[in-house]
């Protein structure tokens, strides 16, 4: 039997590969075999006190529940812009919506005053139908309309409207120039005695009473 000498070193082994340390990234290199040991050198000087390291098998993720919602890391996020100010056509899209939305298979009602009373006077109706029209424009324009932003323009709007209303039918008045005095009166079936004056870019209604 040969002799050799005590000189070791320790090495782990991974996947049949040589390492000089735990975590297995600095391969030693060339190994040589004398018997049933290994040795760091040709001439079996130095001896290697191995250490066979286990195979830690690749991280498999777990399957995500059925009734869990998308993760950050599978569904891309992607950011709405908040709608701040309002625009004619977004203002004349709200009009319309509100028609649609108050109307569900009933006449046209004949005054703003019933428009109103239809919708406040049904349980849970006027919040509902602001998150419809909320839902409505944020969909037509691309953008996160709140509903009690659209709440307070309505308002603004019903408001606007009498106004230019009682101005058109006051003798003497000069025309109103509330921008959408025609979409309300289609909204609502109004018949006024109002003819359209041009005024620059902007249609608006003058008495002719």
């Amino acid at each position: 039997m040969a002799t050799y000498s005590k000189t070791s070193i320790y090495a782990y082994i991974k996947k049949g590969e040589f390492f000089l340390d735990e975590e297995c990234t600095c391969p030693l290199g060339p190994v040589y075999q004398c018997e049933d040991e290994f040795f760091f050198d040709e001439g079996c000087q130095v001896r290697l006190n191995c250490k066979v390291m286990p195979e830690t098998p690749p991280a498999v993720p777990p399957a995500p529940q059925a009734d869990e919602p998308p993760t950050a890391s599978t569904t891309p996020s992607v950011e709405v812009a908040q709608h701040e100010s309002w625009t004619e056509n977004q203002t004349r899209y709200l009009i319309n919506l509100m028609g649609e939305s108050t109307a569900a298979g009933q006449e046209r009602p004949k005054s703003i005053a019933e428009l109103e009373r239809r919708i406040k006077n049904t349980r849970g109706h006027q919040k509902a139908t602001f998150e419809k029209v909320a839902k409505g424009l944020s969909a037509a324009f691309d953008m996160a309309f709140d509903q009690k932003r659209v709440a307070r323009k309505w308002q603004t709007l019903t408001d606007g409207y009498k106004r230019a209303v009682a101005t058109n039918n006051t003798s003497g008045s000069a025309p109103s120039k509330f921008n959408f005095i025609h979409e309300m009166d289609e909204l609502i079936g109004a018949r006024h005695d109002i003819n359209y004056v041009i005024t620059g870019n902007q249609d608006h209604h003058a008495s002719i009473g």
